[in-house]
């Protein structure tokens, strides 16, 4: 009986230190090899899927750097950047403008710049002169038709556009004379110095130069609409055209001259230099060389840039 409660205690005596080992132990779970490949381990897969919200864990901050930046802002941050210091704020403020027809000719003067516009104005769409008048008139483009009107350059005076080249009995107006260097293709027909007008105001001005005249109005030998045809101070016969449309002939005769290597007379051209200041462009004139520009493929730069003028000291 002694020598089995003896057992009895000692059995115990195993049983607790085994237990009591088993409790204290602090032997890692490392040491528990597991087979990752092995996709039925529960352990393996809930592990993957936990998530990691342990901050101060190297690897996964490590991670967390290591992923490609794809240019998406973050929450509430700014899109990512060059990591550059920013542009100054001139630069944000005006940026820059796509470069224009003229800007290779900045800072040229004289024959330079006389050069690099004929170089621009040559070799365009040359019409004939049926063809020309019938973009003028509406035929087959509405040039100088406005609201079913056409206007006389000289005199103001309109009349209904009707399909033909001769409407209203109105004539097309060389402003450079065809007797000058306008009698031949492609300067006969050449839009940019072709204008309707009355068929009275064409005979009357003929070829006479422009200029300013000594007379006013009815003291003139001719007048109306505001231009006149009389004599200059101290001088011969000229044709002054009247103030709304004087800035469109000096700048034709600007083009024309350039365009056809012609000279223009000293007392004239300082005429017409006085008439472009006085008469800038306006939307009419610019509307009319966009509409130019589609048949014959180049543009009058006098009116594109009125500046050109003055940094051409003679024509």
């Amino acid at each position: 009986m002694r020598r089995h409660r003896l057992c009895l205690v000692l059995f115990s005596l195993v049983l607790c230190t085994s237990m009591s080992a088993a409790c204290t132990s602090d032997a890692p779970e490392n040491n528990i090899p597991v087979d990752n490949n092995d996709p039925n381990n529960d352990q393996n897969n809930d592990d993957n899927n936990e998530p990691n919200n342990d901050g101060n864990n190297d690897q996964n901050n490590d991670l967390n750097n290591d992923t490609p930046d794809m240019g998406v802002p973050d929450g509430d941050d700014e899109p990512d950047g060059d990591d550059e210091d920013p542009p100054d704020a001139d630069m944000e403020d005006e940026p820059d403008e796509p470069e224009g027809p003229y800007d290779h000719l900045d800072g040229l003067e004289d024959r330079d710049l006389v050069a690099g516009l004929r170089e621009m104005v040559e070799d365009h769409r040359s019409l004939t002169y049926g063809q020309a008048r019938d973009a003028m008139y509406g035929r087959v483009a509405r040039i100088d038709v406005i609201d079913g009107q056409i206007e006389c350059i000289y005199t103001g005076r309109k009349v209904t556009a009707d399909g033909t080249r001769t409407p209203g009995n109105f004539n097309t107006e060389h402003s450079w004379p065809r007797s000058e260097g306008a009698d031949m293709e492609p300067a006969l027909s050449d839009l940019h110095h072709l204008f309707p007008s009355t068929s009275d105001s064409n005979e009357v001005r003929a070829t006479l130069p422009y200029g300013d005249t000594s007379c006013s109005g009815s003291s003139c030998d001719w007048d109306d609409g505001g231009s006149e045809q009389g004599r200059r101070q101290g001088g011969g016969e000229v044709f002054e055209v009247r103030q709304a449309r004087r800035g469109d002939i000096a700048r034709a005769h600007f083009y024309f001259s350039v365009r056809y290597r012609l000279s223009i007379e000293a007392n004239e051209e300082q005429t017409l230099r006085r008439w472009h200041a006085q008469d800038p462009p306006d939307d009419l004139e610019r509307a009319r060389n966009d509409e130019i520009s589609r048949f014959q493929r180049n543009r009058n730069p006098f009116i594109d840039v009125p500046e050109f003028v003055d940094r051409i000291s003679d024509f």
